[in-house]
């Protein structure tokens, strides 16, 4: 029996640009699990909770999750490009999320009740986010004005996912950590 291998340029790409993605994944992966691991000795450190940690980080997965749902709905492929979007993503939601995360278990420390420490670390916070988000979106959707397609896609998952941590920061993590107080 004889067997053919394609070994054209087109390919060959093709086989490098997969192998590419799946050590993009299983970066994203173990970045995600990094995180959880770092904020969960964190916060048993300072918090003395390491599950505050791991409720912190529960928000990040959910953005990295739904940018990927929607580069998959507008057909933008996972490249170098956007890979190094997905790290961004990752740095933006910690950040986000930290800042609500700390000020929450300050407020609880402070003698707080949960609803009034959420209160206090959202609107307290928010307003910083929401400049952040603003300003960071805000100079990523100038990419889109390049004329060249890649970047325009670049730009457009950049703001979505921005936009995205922000309100999974504000929206999302408020409730899991309502349901952390409670049950923890």
């Amino acid at each position: 029996a004889r067997t053919a291998t394609a070994a054209g340029t087109l390919s060959l790409n093709t086989a490098i640009l997969d192998e590419i993605v799946g050590g993009i994944i299983l970066t994203m992966l173990i970045a995600l699990a990094a995180i959880v691991l770092t904020l969960s000795a964190i916060f048993r450190y300072i918090h003395q909770s390491a599950t505050l940690g791991a409720v912190v980080s529960i928000p990040i997965a959910l953005v990295v999750g739904l940018v990927i749902g929607g580069m998959y709905l507008l057909s933008i492929p996972l490249t170098l490009l956007t890979a190094l979007l997905m790290s961004l993503v990752i740095g933006m939601g910690v950040d986000y999320n930290i800042h609500i995360g700390d000020r929450f278990a300050d407020a609880l420390r402070a003698g707080h009740a949960p609803i009034p420490a959420l209160r206090a670390a959202v609107t307290g916070t928010g307003g910083a986010l929401l400049g952040s988000t603003l300003t960071s979106a805000g100079a990523f959707a100038t990419i889109t004005l390049v004329p060249q397609p890649q970047l325009q896609s670049f730009g457009t998952i950049v703001v979505i996912a921005l936009v995205t941590a922000f309100l999974a920061s504000v929206l999302v993590l408020p409730s899991l950590l309502l349901l952390w107080s409670r049950y923890s």
